[in-house]
Parts: structure tokens; sequence; C-alpha cells
């Protein structure tokens, strides 16, 4: 024993990986037994990760890096950090090499940032774009996934020298424009919610991935509106009728005023000339009063015809 004990000193230098049994413990660390020789393991270099508890290991194998060795004292200092820092390293460079671009795996979501997330596939860490998550907008990553997640990602770019990895949620999924013809039609009416809006019109998104644009002109038939906003609200869920589709230009094109007739489409059989009916007032101009006869239909009473006599 004393003979394997000589050669094992002569032979340890740092870096040597050395295997040993945790016998005990002291404030500065753990008391390893390699083969008869006392290694030491400051309590720094316990773990990878803060131990709270390093008594834990108490009576366990372990393997650890020799960081000095000193013959003549049989003084021996070890680091199972390095060592698992080596593993950890070794893994993930055989996990890097096992990827293949364009294949589907799972993984688990480690963190979030304002940008996407960071998806662990077993040892290898992929950045997933907010952009690469749904075919619809995204606003913030948590709206689709949190920490501790698990899904289903595809492989979109490898950078081998870098080790970097790009996933897409989105991408693992089959692409909602390709269908879309099969799902809706010129005609349809359904709900869908405003995503956001601008000077020309609305935003409306029928499923995620999938919006069309509800024209301001497509409001109203009776009002005329500068901004949807007169009419809209972001987040609103609103009826809508599909008027055109486009799915090689992903273009859907939206109505609500569609959704009712066109009041003046009969208001001359309705309203025929010498029609004496009531009217409310709606506002005034110097050139005479409006009159509604119905919700969208407004007349003007000239003031040349609001009496006999000569009025201001």
């Amino acid at each position: 024993r004393k003979a394997r004990q000589t050669s094992l000193l002569r032979n340890l230098k740092p870096g040597t990986i050395v295997e040993g049994v945790v016998r005990g413990m002291n404030k500065g660390g753990l008391e390893v037994d390699i083969d008869g020789l006392r290694g030491f393991i400051p309590a720094s270099q316990v773990d990878l990760h803060f131990l709270k508890d390093i008594s834990s290991l108490l009576g366990q194998t372990v393997r650890a890096e020799v960081t000095k060795c000193d013959p003549n004292e049989d003084s021996i200092v070890l680091s199972r950090r390095k060592y698992q820092l080596q593993e950890e390293e070794h893994h993930k460079a055989e996990a890097f090499a096992s990827l293949q671009l364009g294949e589907v795996r799972r993984g688990v979501v480690r963190g979030l940032t304002e940008y996407g997330a960071f998806v662990n596939l077993g040892g290898v860490d992929g950045l997933l774009h907010i952009t690469d998550m749904s075919w619809g907008r995204v606003n913030k990553p948590e709206e689709l996934v949190k920490v501790g997640d698990e899904v289903e990602v595809k492989i979109i770019k490898l950078q081998r020298e870098e080790r970097k990895v790009s996933l897409s949620l989105k991408d693992a999924r089959p692409n909602p424009w390709e269908s879309v013809g099969q799902r809706y039609a010129v005609g349809d009416q359904l709900k869908g919610r405003v995503l956001r809006m601008q000077n020309f019109g609305a935003f409306v998104e029928l499923e995620p991935g999938v919006e069309g644009l509800l024209p301001v002109s497509e409001l109203s038939w009776t009002r005329r509106l500068r901004h949807p906003s007169e009419m809209l609200n972001e987040g609103d869920v609103i009826e809508v009728k599909i008027l055109s589709i486009d799915p090689e230009k992903r273009r859907l094109s939206l109505s609500v005023k569609n959704l009712k007739e066109d009041p003046w489409a009969a208001a001359k059989e309705k309203y025929a000339v010498g029609t004496v009916l009531l009217a409310k007032v709606v506002r005034t101009a110097d050139f005479g009063a409006f009159v509604e006869l119905e919700e969208g239909i407004d007349g003007l009473v000239h003031i040349s015809e609001i009496a006999d006599v000569r009025i201001n």
C-alpha cells in the first residue's frame, strides 16, 4: 500500500483527474481519501454551483482535478469544480456535434430576455428569437413561453465554431397561410381581434399568424372617418366579413360595413319624392339644417325651404 501511495504521489501533477471517497469535512472544505492519501477540496471548489451544505457529499465517491501537489509534504489540493467544468464542456461538445440543421427537437426554456428565450437542447442552449416564436405578432416572449416550459423547436441556424444555435418555434409548426384558403372563403363572416391601427385602416387577427386589413373606408357606409380609432380600439373583438383572399401574398381584405346592406341602396324607394315624415334635426349650418331620416341617412333642409318668409 505504501508503494502504491508513493507511486501515486510521484505521478500526480496539476491537471490529473483522481477519484476518492469524501471522509471528512472542516471549515475550509472537504477531506478526500485517495487510496490512503489525503486530498483536500476547498469549499469554493466543491461544486459548479454554490452548495449551502457541503456535508451532503460525505461518504460519496467523487472525481476531482489535482490543482496542487507536494510529494514531500503529502499535500494534495483538489478541485471538483474544475473536473465538472471539463465534463460539462465535453458534454456540450458532444451535444453540439449531434445537432443537425433543419431538425426538430424538444427542449426546455431556461431563461427569458426582451428579445427572446434560451432553450436547452440537452447540454446546448439555443436562442429562440421573439420573431421566430409565432407566425403572428408577439410583443413579449412571456406571452408564449415561460421558464420551465417544454417546447418543440426547429434548428434554423448553426454556427459550429462559435457554438451558437438559432431556433424557431413557428417553423416547427405548419404555416397557417399555406392552408388559409381551406379555412376561409370570400363572404365568410367571423370574429377577429384588432391588433393595431394606421391612418389607412386596422389590422385584425383572425387566428394566430393570420391577420387581415380592414380599410378605414370599409368601417361605415355613412360616416366619413379619418382614422379607424374613431370607431375601434386596439384589442377589440369585432365581427368582420371577408372581401378577398390572396394566400400567396398573405393578404386578407375585410369589411365591417358589408355586414349590413348599404342604407342608401333602398333610400330612393323608401323615401320617394313627396313623402311627408318626421325627422330629427342633428346639426345646422349657415345654408340649412341636416335632419336624420334613419341611422346612416341624413337629409338637407335648405334655408330657403325652412319657412315661407326669408330667414337669416
